[in-house]
């Protein structure tokens, strides 16, 4: 008879395992409503910074980090609102001297900026000469011998140069300010 008994499938089994499922389902779900209820009620006492709204102190540090960032120079004095403004030029002392991506050439480079900013940028520039030698650098070395040999590569070199320095200058100083990149020498070798 225990044979017998064994054969026999058991009433409900597969009920009661679809019921122990929605049970579980239901708790993890009660449990995840009550953890997000909970999150968002102590973590803003715990971390008020995060979650702290703008106020007018906040307002009046961003206000007076505007006035520390360079400031364009009309090309005029006398007429500020002309839309015209001053250019300052920088160029760096010793060229850029580089291998080119896939290629046994060098690349020798002489490299001046301009900006229409006020003298802050090119002290910026000037103080932060390392950083920005390294990311021209590695930009350089990036380059394609036939790229660079055309006209349109080496525009497009000015402007990779330049959104090189500007991103170390914002990195840095908070500010870039560079707006055009001149090549003073360029030697393929």
């Amino acid at each position: 008879m225990s044979e017998d008994n064994a054969k026999l499938p058991k009433k409900g089994g597969l009920l009661k395992s679809i019921g122990k499922i929605l049970i579980l389902v239901v708790i993890i779900v009660v449990l995840v409503a009550l953890g997000s209820v909970a999150g968002g009620y102590f973590l803003p006492r715990y971390m008020p910074a995060i979650f702290a709204p703008a106020t007018t102190n906040n307002k009046a540090a961003a206000s007076k980090a505007d006035e520390n960032l360079p400031k364009k120079v009309p090309l005029d004095e006398k007429d500020a609102s002309s839309g015209q403004f001053k250019a300052s030029y920088f160029a760096f002392d010793k060229p850029f001297i580089s291998n080119v991506q896939n290629s046994g050439n060098l690349v020798q480079i002489g490299i001046g900026i301009s900006t229409y900013y006020d003298d802050r940028v090119i002290n910026n520039v000037k103080k932060d000469e390392l950083p920005i030698r390294s990311a021209i650098l590695m930009t350089i070395s990036n380059q394609d011998n036939q790229t660079i040999s055309t006209e349109a590569g080496k525009k497009q070199l000015q402007n990779q140069i330049k959104d090189v320095i500007n991103n170390v200058l914002k990195d840095k100083e908070g500010f870039g300010g560079v707006d055009s990149v001149y090549f003073t020498s360029f030697l393929i070798q």
